[in-house]
């Protein structure tokens, strides 16, 4: 979904005088009762590699920015593996609807927070200065964050091989929006595994549509007010 807005905003961007809008329905809890069934391997998408695979970045300092979802554990594993940062900074959703969600990810996934945990499974090694709060509906919170976070990186690791800030949208829909306009600014590389079906257990699904969900909105390009002194000369 991300590469097929970021053909349409390439598209609106070459012509100075259309606007592109992003609308989506955000609703996490209908959401996390579709269970998404992956390819079992992870990749750079197509149009948001970010120099993944250049030269220039070989001895760029990585760091990984995921953004947390319920039952993601096998994905963000795949990514990790795919993506060997050397640091992470987990994305958690606060202000949330939901004020407990962002404490049942981090009991979701706090033993991969440990330095030291399973064996036979890679730890993030990430504390509680590392974690990023975005508010849950507003995409321009995390868009902000994640550019404050890479200007100050590429002021510390200047002279010692760059920084490369690496996303993975793996959450709710409004904080996705928040990657994707950092993505496009930026060209930071966004990392995913891809879904190849879905499962969904109607007995959870049903019960929450009644409750809807809330739409989010992004101007993504665009003249809110258009050419100012021309359409006062028009009215004049």
């Amino acid at each position: 979904m991300l590469e097929l807005q970021k053909y349409c905003y390439q598209r609106v961007a070459a012509e100075m005088n259309l606007n592109f809008h992003l609308v989506v329905l955000d609703d996490p809890k209908t959401d996390g009762a579709i269970e998404a069934v992956s390819c079992g391997k992870a990749s750079a998408l197509h149009t948001f590699q970010g120099g993944l695979n250049l030269d220039s970045f070989a001895d760029a300092a990585k760091l990984w920015l995921p953004q947390l979802g319920p039952g993601k554990r096998d994905v963000l594993n795949l990514v990790h593996q795919f993506v060997k940062p050397h640091a992470v900074c987990p994305i958690l959703p606060f202000p949330a609807s939901h004020p407990r969600f962002p404490d049942e990810l981090i009991e979701e996934y706090g033993d991969l927070f440990e330095a030291i945990s399973d064996p036979f499974e890679s730890t993030w090694q990430v504390d509680a200065r590392d974690l990023v709060y975005a508010h849950e509906k507003n995409p321009l919170d995390l868009y902000r964050t994640i550019l404050r976070i890479d200007e100050a990186r590429r002021v510390v690791f200047a002279e010692m091989g760059g920084s490369q800030l690496i996303l993975s949208p793996l959450g709710s829909k409004a904080l996705a929006l928040g990657m994707l306009m950092a993505a496009l600014e930026r060209e930071f590389a966004v990392v995913s595994v891809e879904s190849i079906t879905y499962k969904v257990d109607i007995a959870v699904y049903e019960p929450l549509l009644p409750t809807g969900g809330e739409l989010v909105h992004i101007w993504l390009h665009g003249e809110a007010y258009g050419d100012l002194s021309s359409n006062e000369e028009s009215r004049q």
